[in-house]
């Protein structure tokens, strides 16, 4: 899932805004239509169950609740719609790519626990990760950048109520702006 949201950072450096906006509420409207459906509607759950079922953690599976790919298109839809471009494209390949390279490692390599589901090497991985992706930012600090990459990563590797798919590029871009301003 998250490597197709790698697109969606780069539609918005590539794209005019509202085109992407437009989009963006395109796609979470549909998303919203998909969450209520699979929920009302027995043969459309039993199809979203059989096609899509296995991209879906335990949690939204067993529990019914919103998918990591409706937060994703809310947060997406929210930064885009808050902050300028560079902050929300970076905020979400955070997100996209940084997310992603964790999960990667921590199920490849994580042998340390932070938290019950997450490892220090998924962390380790994520941290590198965003920071790599902030040295294609030309206006903030190195500890600027430090700081932004290690907001994603905590944001990330804590084990939070709210989805880091809404979290991870809110914190990130919040941060980023106010970084800005100074």
């Amino acid at each position: 899932m998250h490597f197709f949201a790698f697109f969606i950072p780069v539609g918005i450096l590539l794209f005019p805004r509202n085109v992407i906006l437009l989009l963006l509420l395109y796609l979470f409207l549909v998303a919203i239509f998909v969450e209520i459906s699979r929920r009302k509607i027995v043969w459309f759950k039993c199809v979203f169950e059989k096609y899509l079922g296995s991209m879906l953690k335990n949690e939204e599976s067993k529990n019914l609740s919103i998918t990591g790919a409706t937060y994703l298109l809310f947060s997406a839809l929210l930064v885009t719609l808050l902050f300028e471009k560079e902050i929300a494209a970076v905020s979400l390949f955070f997100l996209s790519i940084g997310d992603s390279v964790a999960g990667i490692a921590g199920a490849k390599f994580g042998r340390h626990y932070i938290t019950q589901k997450k490892t220090l090497e998924g962390s380790l991985a994520m941290f590198v990760s965003c920071l790599f992706i902030m040295f294609f930012v030309h206006n903030l600090s190195f500890a600027v950048k430090i700081l932004l990459s290690l907001i994603g990563t905590l944001v990330e590797a804590v084990d939070l109520p709210v989805d880091d798919n809404l979290l991870i590029p809110i914190s990130v871009a919040t941060t980023m702006w106010f970084f800005k301003q100074l």
